[in-house]
């Protein structure tokens, strides 16, 4: 059975390559490391298809429920040069909640030109879910830390700051929790040279 196309070859072997997509580590001994000889056979899939082959299979792992599929989308996403076009995607996928949440939130930090507007909204209209499940502390959580670093300057994000839930969430990120965001924010621009992450930011 073929889920997604010839991407489908990532999973040979029943390596769980996902598993090395949701820390990005370059290597440290002159070795690929994991991170890198996975993202090598998704960059060797979308050089070997069509433009148009690639964009069916990188939707469908985006729309999927699976959160493997979602976090293999997003690398993709940022593997070609037009990823742009995968924003609406990524945001709904995160409005439906996704174990993925810290790597697509950062995903969309990258693509989307108003990742602070949209990021600043879902904040604000999500305040009381902080406390409700996992799903979505991982996601609002994600938003914070991408914003607090991506925008330090911005007003309205050095407003929110002094919010107590905000707080909470600045104290996790400092005692060393969100450990996926910060090795995707530490290794991002290595891994993803065509949409360097800091590019987007812009002064207010």
């Amino acid at each position: 059975m073929s889920y997604f196309g010839p991407f489908d070859a990532f999973w040979a072997g029943d390596v769980p390559r996902h598993l090395h997509l949701m820390h990005l580590h370059a290597s440290q001994d002159g070795e690929p490391s994991f991170t890198e000889k996975a993202i090598a056979i998704l960059k060797k899939v979308i050089a070997q298809n069509s433009a148009e082959e690639v964009d069916v299979q990188i939707n469908k792992m985006l729309s999927d429920l699976n959160w493997r599929s979602n976090l293999m989308g997003a690398v993709c996403a940022l593997l070609v040069n037009d990823g742009e076009k995968y924003v609406p995607l990524t945001w709904k996928r995160l409005s439906e909640r996704t174990w993925a949440s810290p790597q697509l939130v950062i995903t969309a930090a990258a693509l989307d030109k108003e990742f602070r507007f949209r990021a600043l909204a879902q904040l604000r209209c999500n305040f009381d879910l902080l406390q409700e499940n996992e799903r979505d502390q991982k996601y609002l959580s994600a938003l914070w830390c991408v914003l607090s670093i991506k925008f330090p300057d911005d007003n309205e994000v050095r407003s929110m700051s002094g919010r107590e839930e905000i707080k909470k969430l600045g104290t996790e990120f400092a005692e060393g929790k969100m450990i996926a965001e910060k090795s995707w924010l530490k290794e991002f621009d290595h891994f993803f040279p065509l949409h360097p992450l800091l590019t987007r930011a812009s002064k207010t």
